[in-house]
Parts: C-alpha cells; structure tokens; sequence
C-alpha cells in the first residue's frame, strides 16, 4: 500500500539522469487515511542503527530480517507484524507529555483605520468560537512609534500602559507585567470591547475631500496619518507576555498574531533575530498584512521563517477570506507544547544515495555523520504542509534504493511516530547506451516540474543579482533549463506531429507546467509587486506537489454544456477555452477569476460563486479571494495573460489541445478565435519549439 503523502520524481535512479532533480514531496502531518494501522510502541521492529523495518527486508526464512540501510540481519519473532506488510505505519504511546494551553498574543499597527479595527474584531470574535480551550491566555498590543499594552483582564474599560520601548517594559515589575495577561475563558468579550474601543490612525483628508476624484480608492491610503512602525519592540514585548504566561506553574508556549498594513521601521537582521528567539521559546509568529502599502515581504519572512509562520495578504481584512484564514491558522496549526518533544523528520537512505538539500518549513536539528539519518525540526504542526527533498543518486549501485522518512511529534500529549519506507530501481545505464527511454518513462512529471521550479525559486529569492528582475530571469533560465535536459536526450526519439514534439506519456505533462511557471508570477513577469511574488513564492515553497501545481500553472474551470459534469469541469488553459456562452474560473491559488462569457446567464454566475466557495474559498489556507469580471472588461486581461496563448497555433495544434473544439463548427470556431488579438507572447507549441530548437 502506498502512502500518498509521498510522492517521488521517479520510480526508477540511473546515473545518468543529469541535471533532472532526484528527490520527493513530502507532507509530514497530513492525516492519515484509515487503513493503515496504528500500532503501539512496543510493536516497533527496529535495527540497532535505528531503522524501521521495511516490507522488503524480511528474509525467505522469515524468522529474520535484514536491515535496509546498514544490512545487519536481526531476529524477527513473529511474522505477522504489520510492519512488514505496510509502506507506511503509525505507532502511539510512549512517554505522555501533559497537555498545557498556550498564550495567544495580538499584535495590531496603530496605522489600521477604525473600519479595519471592526473587520479585524469581527474575524477574531468568529475564531475564538473554533478555539474551545486551546488557548488559556490572551494579550493585546498595539504598535506605531510607542508600544501600548492593553489590561485584558478589566472589564468596562479600556486600560493600557504605553511604552516608549521594549527596555522600559522588561524594567517593569512582574506584578505590572502579569496584569496585562489574562485569562481567554473570561476575558474574551473584554478583549473584544477593547478592540471595539481603539480609535484608528486619524483622519488627514475629509471624505468630501476624495468623493468625486478620480482613483479614489488609491487616495484612501493618503487620507490617514502615518506613524512609524517599531514592531520590534511590539514582538520584543509580546514574546516576554507570551512567556510569562502562567500555565499550571509553567511557562507556555505561545502564538503571536500580527495584524499590520505596511512595512515596519526594523532591518532584516533584528527581526530575523527575533524569529529565533521565539522558536527557542517555543512561540509562533504569523503575519496578516492588508491595503496598499508596501509591505517589504522578504522582511516578514525573516521574522516568521524561524517558527514556520506564514506571511498572509489579503486585500481587506474587510473580506470574509481574511476570517478563513485567520481561523484556520489558530485551529489547525500547532506549537510544541512546553515541556514537550520538538517535532522531527528522520531521513535515511541506502549507501550511496546522498541527501543533499531540504525546502520547506523545517531546519537541521543535529549534525549527521555518513551512514546516519539526517535529521530536521519541523517547526510546527502543519498538515497542509509540505518539504521538498533532494537526494544526489550518482554513486547509488545496488540493484535497489531503500529511503525512510520517520516523522515524530506529540500530539495531544501523546508522541507519535509515522515511518514512511520506499524502495525504488537503480539502472547503472547512461543515456549514452540507450536507456534513457525507460528512466524517461519512469519520471513522474509532475514532481519532477514541482522540484524543479522550487530549486529555481528559491535561487531567485538568494540571488544576489543587483535587480529583482535580473535574479527572475535567471531562475527562468534554469526552469527552461531542465526542459531543455529532457529535449536534449530524447530528440532522437521525437516524432513530429503537426509541428509538435512528442514526449513519453509520463513526461506529457512536463512542458506545460514548466512553461507557464516560466510566464507566471514565480518566475515571469505576470506580476510587477514584489510583495505579491513573494508572497506567492512563500507559499509555494513550502507547498505539496497538488497545491504547487496550482500556483505554478493556472487552473481553467468551465462551464461547457457538452464537456460539463458538474457545475464547473476542469477543461485546458487556453485562451480558446473562453467562450462567451460558458463562465469560465481560472484559478491563480491566490485569487478565483471568474470570467463570464457575454452570453452567458446570471443564474449561473450565482451557482458559480456559491461552487467556488464551498469546494475552494473553504479548503485552502490561504483563503482566495473571487473576483468577477465579464468578457471584454479590462478586468479579463487579468484571465487572459495568464492563459496560454492558443489562438496563435495552428488548426491542428488548437484541436489537439482542446478537442471540445472539434465539436464546434468551423465557423463557430473561427468566431472563438476572432476574438483574441494576436500577441508576441509565444505559445506553449511555439515556446517548446524555440526549446527544442535550442533556444
């Protein structure tokens, strides 16, 4: 049985696989489907250099097995355990660590305006409900050039101290200090009152003042006082109150909620600082950002990077996705507990085969010498996260490649630990010999595309190219790069077909998905903020292989009659698939773009939005935001830039990629594509041939 929380970019190593990564997609706390058991500790099946037993490593006599990774033979009493019949296995018990809640710090920009207080209170008020008692304390903090600490407890009024710094606030007493922490369970209407109280940046432009003009929408960001932002020392204070929390005589751990619209006054390097200081607390920091402002998102990475936190921005915290968010973040994310274990992830693999890299939300916990297990923190409780690893397979020469991956954490108080095993074929053929047609075909494209753009997005994020731009087209260049591999050694294989290249069926999908991360927002010019690349980059690296491919290459839902199965049937992201009698959604992970054709009906607009939001809007972290726009407004170039260009193709080329053409006549067809322009932006056939061309 095969766990699908792990995915491989093949199922076959050869050594002669060149610059194609090697690695896998792995998502460590996802919940685990029922069927594969749940064992005790003291079922566990281990070789003394700490390996898990494999479904392979039994031996004919079955009375004894043979370890994966360092090949000592050990006793096997029973052959019914069910560790010897699973990929993957659970065990539960162990040592249990008292459960103990933790703190829950907001940390509010004395910049937002008195609506976005409003907003912010009402997501808040909505997300305690989901909390039960998981959070036992609860802090306010609001920030501009001074500090203001809020007096939770007291009801009525709202009472707060102001600190010019963090020094002033530590020089305090620990009486002082205790008072402006208090209990969640009867102090939540208090915090919600304050919130309620807090007045908002000041007004600098009258409304009368902006009604009539034109952009007034960007002018609002102008009409309000802008004070500096000493966020540091906010976080400075609100680690110290999520500290000094008393939790059954204990320090807890804690979460910090960071709610701003802009970029704070601090460098890099002191919030990075900070970052680290609170992972050694065991507290998390996240970032929900809003407006217009820039938010200098490489900063924000730096503070909440060392917890595994996520930089989230929304439009408005006025919009209902900022609620799922923040929701979803207190709900399903979790911190080790004070007192308890850290969360980490053993990797082991056979001789010769070499870990060399890992992305994602985890860092090394300890040295490995040859031979050990690599082993990382993972930095919280995640299930919808994921790391991405790389293995370097040239010196591989057994027949097989055993790898295990051994996720322990706590949960509940109780510790847990997922073994994962794998086995995968070694070929000591090269390309030159003529095997590389059964390691192409062995290739899962979709992990190897996943694997490939995150090796060139996080070398955009550390080039040290002297403009953003520049570093962008050198991490394009690597994208392309690994097509290029591919081409390059299965051209004497390739066929032409209608001036298109034929690839192995498991590679089908390769060129597509690399080529619309080469014109996305991660690596093209689809978006000029840089807060916004980031910001999807952010999310991207630390994604699974399905959530990746969605922010890598758009997603088309249409609502074709005659390709239609339910409401909106994924169809292929091109630009002919824009009909004007269907609604068409393209989903860019951040935000739903709902096209609606200018025949199509308001009826099914409506059903749109309510499909969208039930199967979409309330599954995914971050929550997107839906935007409709109708064909030929100038909000639809936001839908067309990012779809493939197709119209520019051949008649034949245009069929095979979208058969539901040919069920169109051929004026009807000519009508679909008299409707776009022709434009310099290559195809995905024209962009492949340049490719195969040699660029």
């Amino acid at each position: 049985m095969e766990a699908t929380h792990l995915r491989f970019s093949s199922s076959l190593l050869c050594n002669g696989s060149g610059s194609l990564p090697s690695g896998c997609v792995f998502k460590p706390f996802e919940a685990l489907p029922i069927e594969y058991p749940q064992l005790s500790d003291a079922e566990q099946v281990k070789c003394e250099c700490g390996a898990y037993a494999t479904p392979w490593a039994l031996e004919s006599t079955r009375t004894s097995w043979m370890c994966s990774f360092c090949g000592a033979s050990n006793a096997c009493h029973s052959s019914a355990h069910s560790q010897f019949l699973n990929n993957c296995v659970q065990f539960t018990g162990g040592q249990r660590v008292p459960s103990r809640g933790s703190s829950l710090v907001f940390v509010l920009d004395n910049n937002l305006t008195k609506a976005q207080l409003n907003d912010i209170s009402a997501s808040i008020r909505a997300a305690f409900s989901a909390l039960n008692d998981e959070i036992g304390w609860l802090s306010l903090i609001t920030f501009s050039n001074v500090v203001t600490v809020y007096r939770c407890s007291l009801s009525g009024v709202a009472s707060g101290d102001v600190f010019p710094d963090a020094s002033s606030f530590m020089s305090a007493s620990d009486h002082t200090k205790h008072a402006y922490v208090a209990p969640a369970a009867s102090s939540r209407e208090a915090f919600l009152s304050i919130m309620g109280a807090l007045r908002g940046a000041r007004r600098k432009l009258s409304v009368e003042a902006l009604e009539g003009t034109r952009r007034a929408r960007r002018r609002e960001q102008f009409a309000f006082e802008r004070r500096p932002r000493c966020l540091g020392a906010a976080i400075r204070i609100a680690l110290q109150l999520a500290k000094d929390a008393p939790i059954n005589g204990a320090a807890s751990s804690g979460r910090i909620m960071v709610c701003t619209t802009g970029s704070p006054e601090s460098t890099t390097a002191e919030l990075s600082a900070l970052g680290a200081t609170a992972r050694c607390q065991g507290a998390g920091l996240d970032v929900f950002a809003a407006g217009l402002e820039p938010l200098d998102l490489p900063m924000m990475e730096a503070l909440v990077g060392p917890t595994g936190g996520y930089v989230v921005q929304h439009q408005s915290f006025a919009a209902s996705e900022f609620g799922l968010s923040l929701a979803t973040c207190l709900s399903e994310q979790h911190l080790p507990r004070c007192g308890a274990p850290v969360s980490t992830l053993e990797v082991r693999s056979s001789a010769g085969v070499e870990m060399k890299q890992l992305v994602g939300p985890a860092e090394a916990h300890q040295a490995s010498s040859t031979g050990e297990a690599a082993v990382f923190e993972l930095l919280r409780w995640d299930p919808r996260a994921a790391v991405s690893l790389y293995f370097d397979v040239s010196s591989a020469k057994e027949q097989h490649a055993s790898f295990q991956l051994v996720v322990k954490s706590c949960v509940d108080g109780e510790t847990v630990q997922r073994v994962f095993s794998h086995r995968i074929g070694v070929r000591e053929a090269t390309y030159e010999d003529g095997a590389e047609a059964a390691f192409l075909a062995s290739l899962d494209a979709e992990v190897l595309a996943v694997l490939a753009v995150k090796q060139a997005v996080l070398a955009a994020n550390d080039s040290t190219a002297e403009t953003f731009e520049a570093a962008r087209a050198q991490a394009r260049d690597y994208a392309e790069g690994t097509l290029c591999t591919v081409l390059k050694h299965h051209r004497l294989t390739s066929q032409t077909n209608g001036g298109g290249l034929l690839l192995p069926e498991a590679l089908a999908a390769l060129p597509r998905l690399l080529y619309f991360a080469a014109r996305g927002p991660l690596l093209g010019d689809a978006y000029k903020s840089v807060d916004e690349v980031r910001g999807l980059r952010h999310a991207f690296l630390r994604a699974g292989t399905d959530e990746s491919i969605t922010i890598m290459a758009p997603a088309l839902l249409s609502t074709q009659r005659h390709v239609a199965q339910d409401l909106l049937t994924p169809v292929t992201a091109d630009t002919l698939a824009l009909w004007s009698d269907a609604h068409c959604c393209c989903d860019t992970w951040s935000r739903l773009f709902l096209w609606r054709g200018s025949d199509a009906s308001d009826a099914d607009e409506e059903a749109c939005v309510e499909f969208l939001n039930e199967n979409i809007v309330q599954r995914r972290f971050p929550a997107p935001t839906i935007v409709v726009c109708t064909e030929g407004s100038s909000m639809a170039r936001f839908v067309v830039s990012r779809l493939n260009p197709s119209h520019n193709d051949s008649a034949e080329e245009q069929l095979a990629s979208l058969p539901a053409l040919a069920l169109m006549s051929n004026e009807e067809r000519e009508a679909v594509k008299a409707k776009w322009l022709w434009t310099d932006v290559p195809s995905l056939k024209q962009w492949l041939r340049r490719l195969a061309g040699g660029r």
